[in-house]
């Protein structure tokens, strides 16, 4: 990433997520961008890198289940009330388990990964495409993986397939 993103601000799914807090968090806070940060348990604020030092002040940190519409909206009008404006949206939040055969899947273990991994990407890329469409410009970035088996598989080549749709 290059450039100077003064006065940019990056709304950041999952920023406490092992992916988050490893560098992108970082990477944007360094090129001066103001973050939303969203995160379910508190403890992953409190233990949150204590290299970003003076750049936690650009950190808005925000408590949401981002496979929960009102908690998706909630997090958005925030972010809008608090910098007004959105340029990137990065949607890292996602979850694992165990690899377990689909023949062995139950029903809830299927729903989850389909919810953390897949239904968080499209209501937060929906609620920031809301506010990029007023705007005219943004940016949403989905980062996906297909390591794994089964349902978490399946539920990151989902979000690869909305990513190629949101592009068109």
């Amino acid at each position: 990433m290059v450039g100077n993103f003064t006065e940019k601000v990056a709304f950041i799914s999952g920023a406490t997520g092992a992916l988050g807090k490893t560098q992108r968090v970082e990477t944007f806070c360094a090129k001066g961008a103001k973050i939303a940060a969203t995160y379910l348990v508190e403890r992953e604020v409190e233990v949150f890198p204590r290299t970003l030092k003076e750049d936690r002040k650009k950190i808005l940190f925000m408590k949401a289940d981002l496979t929960r519409e009102a908690d998706v909206r909630t997090a958005f009008q925030t972010l809008m009330e608090t910098y007004g404006r959105l340029d990137y949206l990065l949607n890292l939040v996602g979850g694992y388990m165990v690899k377990t055969p689909i023949a062995e899947l139950d029903v809830q273990q299927w729903d989850r990964m389909m919810e953390v991994n897949l239904k968080s990407v499209f209501l937060c890329s929906r609620s920031a495409l809301e506010i990029m469409s007023k705007n005219g410009s943004g940016r949403i970035i989905n980062i996906s993986a297909m390591a794994g088996l089964g349902a978490y598989a399946i539920s990151k080549a989902g979000v690869v397939i909305l990513t190629q749709i949101l592009a068109d």
